[in-house]
């Protein structure tokens, strides 16, 4: 038969096969997805072909599949893990050094041997966890940790947390561990501080001596991610 003779329900069939680029032996189709590039995607709410809404561009394509996609697959999140010898609390892995060092020298084995950072108890979690940490390590001694005094002689009366200077803890905030009586200087330059030791008077609070004192210390890194 020749094509002239079609009915012309064929040929408008053939016309808008051709003319939208419909793959009609593709099957994978259905009512939740449609074809586009010879493509299935999936449908999430916007018709591709409607009037209101015109054909999309292969980017918004993509973006729709993808938000589809991510909304109903399961999200795995990785899992953490620490370098040798530290110890993974909440999402920060920890490590008490007892070797002796000032205050500025823990400071800088724990950014340049360490990766990290001295530790911040900010919270009372945080705190009880180094606590344990260094009394398994060494309960008779001291322990270093990211608090000083301001270097600024007009502010002195303020400590602030080793990583932001402008991040003021002052004595009355949301949670200090100070021994009583603490922060004092009757040296005049006690501007660093420590833990106390757990033998001692005022046992695992936090007091300040002077930053040249040789003491152990605790380091805090990030954590390592296993996919």
């Amino acid at each position: 038969m020749s094509p002239f003779l079609l009915p012309r329900f064929s040929l408008l069939f053939v016309f808008l096969v051709v003319s939208r680029g419909l793959d009609i032996n593709n099957t994978c189709c259905s009512t939740v997805t449609y074809m586009f590039d010879g493509l299935c995607k999936i449908d999430v709410g916007i018709s591709p072909t409607s009037e209101d809404n015109p054909r999309p561009t292969s980017a918004q394509n993509d973006i729709w599949e993808r938000d589809a996609i991510m909304k109903y697959k399961p999200q795995v999140l990785p899992k953490l893990t620490c370098r040798a010898g530290y110890s993974l609390h909440k999402d920060m892995c920890y490590k008490a050094f007892t070797t002796p060092r000032s205050w500025e020298g823990a400071y800088g084995r724990c950014l340049s041997h360490e990766c990290g950072q001295l530790a911040e108890p900010r919270t009372q979690n945080i705190d009880e966890f180094l606590i344990s940490l260094k009394n398994a390590a060494d309960p008779k001694n001291k322990f270093w940790f990211g608090l000083r005094r301001n270097r600024d002689v007009s502010l002195r009366e303020q400590f602030h947390w080793a990583t932001n200077p402008v991040d003021i803890v002052r004595v009355n905030a949301s949670y200090t561990n100070w021994a009583p009586g603490r922060p004092d200087d009757e040296l005049g330059y006690e501007d660093c501080v420590f833990y106390v030791a757990k033998d001692l008077s005022y046992s695992d609070t936090w007091n300040n001596a002077p930053c040249f004192t040789g003491l152990p210390y605790l380091c805090s890194t990030k954590p390592l991610e296993i996919q």
